[in-house]
């Protein structure tokens, strides 16, 4: 059997502002038996954990960042190989599957980013996953940045991205034997999405479910919100660190607008992105 998680990360509230992309993240298995072997929550030797990524995640707590990023980047190593060490060479342009607007030139991309940022070093889960009869071979994600989401309705350029990757996941493994589990768009019917996809062609079937809360309740959904939390949590840092050389006093912006901090990381950015 097959099975493909998809979750997102940056969406936030409907009319919430928010900085930073937009992050759809698809995690496949293959795995014997008809139901996958591993619930969550999940932890491998203290070091991989797998939740729903707002468990694991946790601002000003670099121990939780340590523990997404060796998880992230632990999975990922296995389609990669063990020498992660440029983001945008290794990782970036290697499994997102669109074309961003500005070719990889904006401030986002600024500063070469070296991995492991936090972390220090990935766990082998290999005779683990061996044990339980489970390989991990598939990870895409789609980046939208705000340029891409300009005006734009995000649920359903979050519903197109999905598409994107189940097309591109269905091509990967070329047969139907197949499950994939997505965290529920919004409060969207499958009905409604089922009339998107089919604008774009593709029939929905009962090999794909939306699950509500699925980062809480299926393996393969948290692991995806973790993995795309660690790429969109890569270019707040960016984010961040490229405006902070200009002027040391802007506050650290976390990307959602909950608080004065962001109105004042807006304020301060602006005269900086006229020059």
């Amino acid at each position: 059997m097959y099975l493909l998680g998809i979750d997102e990360n940056g969406l936030g509230l409907t009319n919430q502002v928010m900085l930073g992309p937009l992050l759809i993240c698809a995690v496949g298995f293959e795995f014997e038996g008809s139901s996958f072997p591993i619930k969550i929550p999940f932890s491998f030797k203290e070091k991989i954990k797998v939740d729903d990524s707002k468990n694991i995640f946790k601002a000003k707590k670099i121990n939780t960042y340590k523990i997404g990023e060796t998880t992230a980047l632990s999975f990922i190593s296995f389609l990669k190989g063990k020498n992660l060490a440029d983001f945008d060479r290794d990782i970036f342009k290697e499994f997102n599957l669109l074309n961003n607007p500005c070719n990889l030139s904006g401030f986002c991309f600024s500063n070469p980013l070296k991995i492991p940022v936090w972390a220090e070093t990935l766990e082998d889960i290999d005779d683990f996953l061996k044990e339980k009869k489970i390989r991990f071979i598939y990870f895409k994600f789609c980046f939208l940045c705000p340029k891409l989401l300009y005006k734009k309705d995000k649920y359903q350029k979050e519903a197109e991205a999905i598409l994107k990757i189940i097309l591109d996941w269905q091509n990967f493994i070329n047969t139907k034997d197949y499950k994939v589990y997505c965290g529920k768009i919004k409060n969207f019917s499958k009905q409604t999405v089922k009339s998107w996809f089919k604008e774009e062609g593709f029939l929905l079937d009962d090999n794909i479910e939306f699950i509500t809360k699925g980062d809480k309740k299926e393996f393969v959904i948290a692991l995806s919100s973790m993995v795309g939390k660690y790429i969109r949590e890569i270019f707040i840092k960016r984010i961040n660190d490229y405006f902070f050389q200009y002027d040391k006093n802007i506050p650290f912006c976390s990307g959602y607008r909950q608080n004065k901090k962001f109105d004042e990381f807006i304020e301060k950015i602006k005269p900086i992105c006229k020059k």
